[in-house]
């Protein structure tokens, strides 16, 4: 997979957090291309739609990360993302799933890499 159809990254989150989540990612990683964060601040859910949509308009896969399941983003990201084809929505972000994918996003396929995050997710969770 080359650097140019990377899967991208779209972080949809209430407030800040996505913003938050990618500074981390950077720190730890570096810059990374092919992500964009969107805050649900002042969205009404269809306009949050909307613009999730608008996002995901690109050929390619793109990779739906949302801050928790059931939200506002989270309902609008699996509306999106239900409605487009190599479209993978993953609820509960943490920065475990995100390095996990950033690492991993260029040689694992689709449906590999969301169970990989997902796992990666769960793993960076100790109680």
């Amino acid at each position: 997979m080359t650097q140019s159809n990377i899967p991208r990254c779209l972080l949809i989150t209430h407030a800040d957090l996505g913003v938050g989540l990618l500074t981390a990612v950077t720190q730890i990683l570096g810059a990374q291309e092919e992500v964009i964060t969107i805050s649900n601040r002042d969205l009404a859910l269809p306009q949050l739609l909307s613009t999730i949509e608008a996002e995901c308009s690109r050929s390619g896969e793109t990779f739906i990360f949302t801050d928790f399941k059931g939200g506002s983003c989270d309902l609008a990201a699996r509306t999106a993302a239900r409605s487009g084809q190599d479209r993978y929505c993953i609820s509960g972000v943490n920065l475990a799933m995100l390095l996990s994918f950033f690492t991993k996003r260029s040689s694992l396929n689709g449906a590999e890499l969301q169970q990989t995050v997902a796992e990666a997710g769960k793993r960076g969770i100790a109680i």
